[in-house]
């Protein structure tokens, strides 16, 4: 600045960020303690990062039968078009949407009777139905469909950003955290 102002307050003439926005933060260390407490959420936040760095994908529980893949099939995905419960999503109208995606799973053959498309088509159905419950806020419905997916599709990266999701909405940030983490592990370059 050319004038006796300090470079926080020419900052704030120049932007229109309020003071309490700008890119900064002051943290006072009062004493022994809070040096401790920071240095372990600094040992916490470096494990996050080796972890997701080092980490590989879950594996499957014996006798899994599903798939692990991180997409599905582009013919699964034609075959869950439920285009009315799309834009019944689309349009905030959730009740709607979910007992639409909920009478499409139920068309689907059982899963003991079902080939690979028919199980990414009830995976990628029962995603659409867990987003909507979540939008909901039936957190339980959503979870439980979220597990069916998982069980079946257990590095379906779609479903495990949702569970993520899903986690943050239940107020659970450690299993949020974990979530985005088995993401990482799948697939780095999600979203």
């Amino acid at each position: 600045p050319n004038t006796d102002e300090t470079r926080v307050e020419a900052s704030k003439a120049a932007t229109t960020d309020t003071y309490h926005e700008l890119p900064w933060q002051l943290i006072a260390i009062m004493g022994e303690d809070m040096l401790k407490q920071l240095a372990g959420h600094k040992r916490y936040h470096d494990g996050l990062v080796r972890a997701a760095l080092n980490c590989k994908p879950p594996d499957p529980e014996p006798g899994f039968r599903g798939s692990l893949d991180l997409v599905p099939p582009p013919e699964s995905v034609e075959a869950a078009s439920t285009p009315d419960a799309d834009v019944a999503l689309e349009d905030g109208e959730l009740e709607e949407a979910a007992a639409k995606y909920a009478a499409a799973l139920a068309k689907l053959p059982r899963s003991e009777d079902e080939d690979e498309r028919d199980g990414w088509t009830r995976a990628v159905l029962g995603l659409r139905r867990a987003r909507a419950l979540r939008k909901l806020r039936v957190l339980d419905d959503a979870a439980r469909q979220i597990e069916e997916v998982r069980a079946s599709h257990p590095r379906y990266a779609a479903m495990l950003f949702e569970s993520a999701l899903l986690w943050l909405d239940k107020g659970e940030p450690t299993a949020a955290t974990e979530a985005f983490l088995d993401l990482a592990c799948v697939d780095r370059s999600y979203g």
